[in-house]
């Protein structure tokens, strides 16, 4: 029999057993490490629908187990037992509207009948076993499969997803009209946020400054990434945004990244941005309410909002590069700082650590 973790309803969390699969087209991989993402938060929590029951965990490294189409990496090289893998969360159909004709890398993450693992095929699907908070996983076909390097640790590689969704800079600075970009501002130093400004300082943005109101997270930046101006959250308005325009040149931040979530989040963006700046929203994945914003600021600004929803499977190689490029210079690794047995999963949401955020990515180790 296989353990998972399955999510019953929001906020209720049980072990449950699953029978071997023995008939599929596919590959049977067993899990390594499964990373907790924030959006599993919002998925416990009840803030974002998905079909119950199901196993969550779209961020995984695993060893194929069993391959039995003959099924291959998106290098082509075949799978064979044994093979350490990452996969990318999404499988687009590559049939509707949405795959055939918006120009990449937009398209595939837009789908309209795109599979996620972790997030849409429910434990009363014949494959329960699609989510990585469990001993194994079953891919099916159409999966974007990597294999991955020897010589970086499960703690790395797990990492991978979360890189991956911090694409829309990369987007952002390809794009006319946003130059220069000397300054960034993050709000938020969860996983993304910190991610977001490694990224920010590999493609050449030479002044970051990164906000967030938890002080263990201000702290682990110090220690974690150089060069990076960490700040703790300012609650009075204009001693908050002066601040900002003073790091910035006194002109404001070229670039604003909201990674908190909160619907807030926006309103500072738009305050913290210099005129014909750009706001790279991704933080918003879940509804948690509205915000009131003045369109005339936007206007007079001449801003750019860029919101990303997802990323295309193929942005799971560019971020595995970086890995590979940047692992010597970036301890990736230490962003784990807490790794959680499966079967203690349905205990962890209570955890006074978790309520207080003093942690960067926890992981879930079958």
């Amino acid at each position: 029999m296989i353990k998972a973790a399955v999510l019953v309803k929001p906020k209720k969390l049980i072990i449950q057993e699953f029978p071997e699969i023995e008939k599929f087209n596919g590959i049977i991989c067993k899990i390594s490490l499964s990373g907790i993402c924030g959006t599993d938060f919002h998925i416990y929590n009840g803030n974002l629908k998905v079909p119950y029951p199901i196993i969550l965990g779209h961020e995984n490294v695993g060893i194929v187990e069993k391959n039995n189409t003959n099924m291959r990496d998106s290098d082509g090289n075949f799978l064979g037992i044994g093979q350490r893998v990452i996969f990318g969360a999404d499988i687009p159909c590559g049939k509707c509207w949405y795959c055939k004709h918006l120009e990449y890398p937009r398209g595939k993450q837009l789908c309209d009948r795109c599979i996620t693992y972790g997030m849409s095929i429910s434990t009363d699907n014949a494959f329960p076993l699609s989510g990585g908070w469990s001993e194994k996983i079953f891919l099916r076909q159409g999966s974007y499969i990597l294999s991955a390097p020897d010589y970086l640790s499960d703690e790395e590689i797990v990492l991978v997803d979360s890189i991956a969704s911090t694409w829309n800079i990369d987007r952002i600075l390809n794009l006319p009209y946003v130059k220069p970009t000397e300054n960034a501002v993050i709000l938020g130093a969860g996983t993304i946020g910190i991610l977001s400004a490694i990224r920010c300082k590999i493609r050449g943005i030479k002044n970051i400054i990164i906000i967030d109101k938890h002080k263990y997270r201000i702290n682990f930046i110090r220690k974690f990434i150089k060069d990076v101006i960490p700040m703790r959250y300012i609650k009075n308005e204009k001693e908050k945004i002066n601040k900002i325009i003073e790091l910035t040149n006194d002109r404001g931040a070229d670039i604003v990244i909201d990674a908190t979530g909160k619907p807030s989040a926006l309103n500072e963006a738009i305050h913290f941005c210099r005129k014909g700046g750009t706001i790279s929203e991704i933080g918003a994945f879940a509804d948690l309410g509205f915000v009131s914003i003045k369109p005339v600021e936007l206007v007079h600004k001449d801003l750019f909002i860029i919101s990303q929803y997802g990323y295309p499977p193929e942005e799971y190689k560019i971020s595995l590069e970086i890995l590979k490029n940047y692992h010597q210079e970036y301890h990736f690794e230490k962003l784990v700082t807490h790794t959680i047995k499966l079967e203690n999963l349905p205990k962890l949401f209570n955890k006074r650590f978790v309520k207080e955020k003093k942690y960067i990515k926890i992981v879930v180790k079958p």
